[in-house]
């Protein structure tokens, strides 16, 4: 069975799962809590240094390594959501999300041994703000999002005539600034409880590291998809 073949399967069993469940109708002034647990891909939009910029400043040869590709990373986070339901279906979103964002940079081998890789994970603690539209069991929703910024920690990979060479740093980055959208289901349990299954697509508009660097005016941009359970209040 095939990814696509595999979602469409879980979609369905879900959606059937949802219509046969039964949860209390949402009125302005109910709150709901939860928890959610994502997982996703990330990559950043950057200036970086050219090939031979790079040769040069390690080994004084710009003829070892092309010109770099910023490639897409892993994307995880955890964390508590809260709404505030203005009308029976229109919601303020907000909550609490530990979340850390992935990408890659790779150097292609030209005289040099191997390719001159570098990993890279930021990690921040999010706020949204926004809104959210729910029908049924359906939603979508946007808004902002804060991100209080922690650090960047970055391994460089690369193999010389002496053997394989991986150095370690951790770099601090600014807080993070951006936008998100939403869409997914709110799939009822009982009563109260509720099953969330959702995209989340969020785009940095601030630079979170801009020093003067191989690699810098990092904007972030990620896609999650989440897992969690939502309480009606």
């Amino acid at each position: 069975m095939n990814k696509h073949t595999l979602l469409t399967v879980v979609f369905s069993i879900a959606l059937a799962w949802a219509m046969t469940g039964s949860v209390s109708a949402r009125q302005a002034g109910d709150m709901q809590i939860g928890g959610l647990l994502s997982l996703g891909a990330s990559n950043v939009d950057a200036t970086v240094w050219t090939g031979s910029s790079v040769g040069y400043y390690l080994d004084g040869d710009p003829t070892l390594w092309g010109n770099a590709s910023i490639d897409p990373g892993t994307a995880g986070g955890i964390g508590l959501a809260f709404r505030y339901f203005l009308t029976d279906n229109l919601a303020l979103n907000t909550g609490l999300h530990f979340i850390a964002k992935t990408f890659n940079l790779t150097y292609p081998a030209r005289t040099a041994l191997s390719d001159l890789e570098i990993e890279a994970t930021a990690y921040f603690m999010t706020v949204p703000l926004g809104l959210r539209y729910a029908a049924d069991i359906f939603y979508a929703g946007g808004g902002f999002y804060y991100g209080m910024a922690g650090d960047m920690d970055t391994e460089t990979t690369v193999e010389t005539t002496v053997g394989t060479i991986k150095s370690k740093d951790t770099l601090p980055i600014d807080d993070d600034f951006g936008f998100y959208v939403e869409l997914g289901l709110d799939i009822p349990l009982g009563e109260r409880l509720s099953l969330d299954l959702g995209a989340r697509y969020e785009r940095g508009l601030t630079k979170i590291y801009d020093d003067d660097d191989l690699v810098t005016d990092i904007k972030t941009r990620a896609i999650f998809f989440g897992l969690g359970l939502s309480y009606l209040l």
